[in-house]
């Protein structure tokens, strides 16, 4: 992944296409972050923000989804760059900070009508919660990914969303809903 997202960072460069530049050094900080080297990962999604930020969002740009508007687009990417932050913030522990990104990232996926922006977001805010032994708050947040996940199509991330929530019923000593999960 890491030699496409390169690839894709030098493409954009050499196209002067500002907001897929963005979009690939957040492709990069992800991949940084997985690596452990989260250094460099909050260095790429810095300067991914510093990007975002300057982007006229109606100036056209390559398409990242069909029928969205330069200023949706940009807000995609935007949202995405918010949940990586909030990401990266899990190893450091740094929970205000997490649920701060997940949540903005959240109301943007909302606001260009993202389905799978919000799904992620609610994913992440449940496994937060339940890193936090916030029981109830994580079982809010995991359940609406699920429905997400069911009524838009994207079941891929229901594993994951099952995984959680069988953790959190298990944790509140609920053996039979958290073997079911």
């Amino acid at each position: 992944a890491s030699h496409y997202i390169e690839k894709g960072l030098l493409l954009a460069r050499k196209n002067n296409q500002k907001l897929p530049e963005a979009r690939c050094l957040i492709g990069k900080a992800y991949q940084l972050l997985s690596t452990g080297r989260y250094a460099e990962s909050l260095k790429n999604l810095l300067q991914a923000f510093s990007i975002i930020d300057k982007q006229d969002d109606k100036k056209e740009t390559w398409v990242l989804v069909k029928d969205y508007s330069p200023q949706q687009a940009k807000l995609l990417v935007l949202s995405y760059a918010h949940h990586t932050f909030a990401n990266l913030m899990t190893p450091t522990l740094n929970t205000e900070q997490q649920v701060f990104h997940y949540r903005e990232a959240m109301r943007l996926g909302k606001e260009i009508n993202s389905p799978q922006r919000v799904l992620l977001a609610n994913l992440g805010l449940g496994r937060t919660y339940l890193d936090n032994n916030r029981i109830d708050s994580a079982l809010i947040f995991e359940k609406e990914a699920a429905r997400i996940a069911q009524e838009s199509g994207r079941k891929r991330f229901l594993s994951n969303i099952f995984s959680y929530t069988g953790a959190l019923y298990l944790k509140k000593g609920e053996i039979e809903p958290g073997l079911q999960s």
